[in-house]
């Protein structure tokens, strides 16, 4: 075997224990937020009856509900039920977690992964491009993707709504579907064009956040000795572009898009309540708010997966855009 091979090895070996580790432990610290917070679950079902009913019925909920055992117990059940994907039954929805939760995370991602996609691609492109110049036009962009960051994404929202489903009539004003579809592939042309208004507004916002970044990143590698050498051995703009800037600042757009990926969840709650769509944001926010514990792991369970995982990946292309990476990490090893 190739000390290559080898290095590559022991990098993603450290990787991968480092992840596992951090999983775990961020796990412990998901399970203790819903039960740091005030309010009492039964409590909250039951509202006013949690005071007339027989004090039996009301230790058998918490038995159901595992609220009964000790804290070890709890978390032990916890770690169990991850691997056996059975992540409990949400109190506050009258369901399975694991069904409420894969439902509202097809319509998350049919929200955010589109508009993710188009603002991450698109800002790469124009930033990189626009980066390799200075002058009004540049400029220009740079103030306005300013002033459009700035702006809350709600208010960016409402004035979407007012202007192409009010004034306009265009597009419809939220939801996923029509009323009376099912949100399906059969629908999906129907799915698409209610998708249009919230995927372009968080098209917009990621393209701002992503542009200006690029734009910087390209500004300060442009500014390097060995792009001022190859340009002054005749390597035309766009060869420059393509063979060392774009090389250069795609660690940056990986990182960044990597994070955006990862936060896909946690981030949607805004743009989900403002567009009536019922995703991930939508049923943390209830969740937390009637203090469903079970739901809130399950979650919390997906938030931490996909960060990690997004990561995860990330830093795997890392080292193959840059070996350095890698070799670092083996020589950080072998010290």
């Amino acid at each position: 075997m190739s000390p290559r091979i080898t290095m590559y090895r022991r990098f993603l070996l450290a990787k991968i224990f480092r992840y596992v580790a951090t999983f775990f432990i961020v796990l412990f610290i998901c399970f203790m937020i819903p039960r740091l917070m005030p309010g009492d679950l039964i409590e909250n079902i039951l509202g006013l009856d949690y005071y007339s009913l027989p004090q039996e019925e009301i230790d058998r909920m918490y038995r159901e509900f595992g609220l009964d055992r000790s804290l070890p117990e709890q978390f032990f059940d916890y770690v169990k039920s991850i691997f056996t994907i059975n992540l409990g039954y949400s109190a506050s929805m009258g369901l399975p977690v694991t069904r409420v939760i894969s439902e509202a995370l097809l319509r998350t991602m049919a929200l955010m992964l589109p508009g993710v996609l188009i603002g991450s691609i698109l800002a790469l492109i124009v930033g990189v491009k626009s980066g390799m110049y200075d002058n009004k036009v540049t400029k220009s962009m740079m103030s306005v993707a300013v002033i459009v960051h700035s702006t809350p994404v709600f208010i960016v929202g409402m004035f979407a709504i007012l202007i192409f489903s009010y004034h306009l009539g265009v597009l419809p004003f939220g939801h996923l579907t029509s009323i009376g579809t099912d949100f399906s592939f059969e629908n999906l042309p129907d799915i698409i064009y209610h998708l249009i208004l919230p995927v372009g507004v968080l098209s917009v916002f990621v393209f701002t956040s992503y542009f200006i970044l690029m734009m910087n990143a390209t500004r300060q590698i442009s500014n390097e000795f060995f792009i001022t050498v190859n340009r002054a051995h005749g390597l035309g703009e766009q060869d420059l572009v393509d063979k060392h800037v774009s090389r250069n600042v795609m660690p940056q757009f990986i990182s960044m898009f990597a994070i955006s990926i990862g936060g896909i969840i946690s981030g949607s709650m805004v743009i989900e309540t403002l567009f009536s769509i019922n995703g991930m944001g939508v049923q943390l926010y209830k969740a937390v708010m009637s203090s469903d514990y079970l739901l809130m792991q399950g979650i919390f369970l997906v938030m931490i997966l996909f960060t990690l995982i997004c990561n995860f990946i990330a830093e795997l292309l890392y080292a193959y855009l840059d070996p350095r990476i890698a070799d670092s990490g083996e020589m950080n090893h072998e010290r």
